[in-house]
């Protein structure tokens, strides 16, 4: 797991600790990948494992909708 996927998770984290002060802030961390899905880790992770960690992949066509 990298630093960057870890940013998704974290700043869930940190938004749940300040939603406590401000309930209308969203964080959300996203990364866009070039690297095609099936050449990250061999493909073991499906399209919507990844889509849970934030990971988008700009191959796909619909890509940038989906954010």
């Amino acid at each position: 797991e990298t630093q960057k996927v870890r940013l998704h998770r974290d700043i869930k984290i940190a938004e749940g600790k300040i939603r406590r002060m401000d309930e209308n802030l969203l964080l959300h961390a996203y990364i866009l990948s070039v690297t095609s899905i099936t050449l990250i880790e061999g493909g073991r992770r499906t399209a919507g494992e990844w889509k849970r960690e934030g990971v988008y992949f700009l191959n796909e066509p619909d890509c940038l909708a989906r954010l």
